[in-house]
């Protein structure tokens, strides 16, 4: 052991790396290199996105997090459609006055807040918002940040009538960004996925939870696959360890979806579906979301006891 000791130089011996002869602390070896791929990151944003988005935001805005509603076809996008459609994109938020913003807004009654669809400068706040709902705070919430972004604005619906970005805003706080949400009935890219339409990315930023944001956000994206998309049904997933989200969802009427993936094996998401129309009849006992999630979770002893059929 002494041999092997006096090998090894002084920096290695307390944990350091030798580079280029020199020996560096690991900590100060780690440091640098969570730098270099966050300046990366940041480049290949900054090469992807409209310039001026970056040249009026700080970085701390440039960030999200996880969200567990998406399905891997949101993250598959052409790099050839989103740049044709950048210079599109920036040159109508310009054109877009205060009043034509105003034109898009849902205003309710005795409410401290708005909600209208999302233009592409709403995105850093809104991949915040994410990050900040989904992910534990830790050194790299800046780097989740970046990748959210990226993921948000690959995905952006470029005016596709049957994809929608909501924002809620308060009016009081010129361009602040309280809440976010994504709803869309386009076919899914990938197998299996969550059916149509589908509501993910449900997010409110922390000062504004509990004051009715989610509700008039999900209420919105209702409206929407109802009423311009004539579905008759919507559907979304939560965490079955959310029992905030999984009492709201059954005050609201979401009842469990059977999914050959969701809510089986290591996944414990649950999908949920609220009709429109008319509740199905089901000949077998469907539990509510609480009472699945107890069962995905081990929780319920009677979780052999019920039959989730596929239809």
């Amino acid at each position: 052991m002494a041999s092997i000791q006096r090998g090894l130089t002084k920096g290695q011996r307390r944990g350091g790396i030798r580079i280029a002869g020199a020996d560096v602390p690991a900590f100060a070896f780690l440091f640098f290199t969570h730098a270099a791929v966050s300046l990366f990151m940041l480049g290949c944003s900054h090469a992807l996105s409209p310039p001026q988005l970056f040249s009026k935001l700080p970085l701390s805005f440039l960030s999200v997090g996880k969200n567990i509603s998406t399905f891997p076809g949101s993250y598959v996008c052409s790099t050839v459609r989103k740049s044709s459609h950048l210079n599109a994109v920036a040159t109508k938020e310009k054109e877009l006055s205060s009043a034509a913003l105003l034109e898009n807004t849902q205003i309710l009654s005795s409410s401290p807040f708005q909600i209208r669809e999302a233009i592409y400068s709403d995105l850093p706040q809104a991949a915040s918002i994410l990050v900040d709902g989904f992910y534990d705070k830790s050194f790299l919430n800046h780097a989740h940040r970046l990748g959210e972004l990226s993921r948000l604005q690959s995905n952006f619906p470029y005016g596709d009538a049957n994809h929608t970005m909501y924002v809620a805003f308060d009016p009081n706080e010129t361009g602040k960004i309280i809440g976010f949400c994504d709803v869309d009935s386009r076919p899914p890219r990938v197998t299996p996925a969550a059916p149509r339409p589908y509501l993910s990315d449900l997010a409110v930023r922390v000062d504004w939870k509990r004051r009715g944001v989610a509700t008039a956000l999900i209420r919105k994206c209702e409206e929407r696959s109802r009423d311009i998309w004539h579905r008759g049904c919507l559907y979304l997933r939560v965490e079955s360890a959310n029992e905030r989200a999984l009492r709201m969802y059954e005050g609201f009427d979401y009842v469990v979806e059977p999914h050959p993936v969701f809510g089986k094996g290591s996944d414990t998401t649950i999908l949920l579906r609220r009709d429109f129309i008319e509740k199905r009849q089901d000949g077998d006992e469907i539990p509510t979301p609480r009472e699945y999630a107890a069962i995905i979770e081990g929780r319920e002893k009677r979780a052999g006891s019920w039959s989730l059929v596929e239809r």
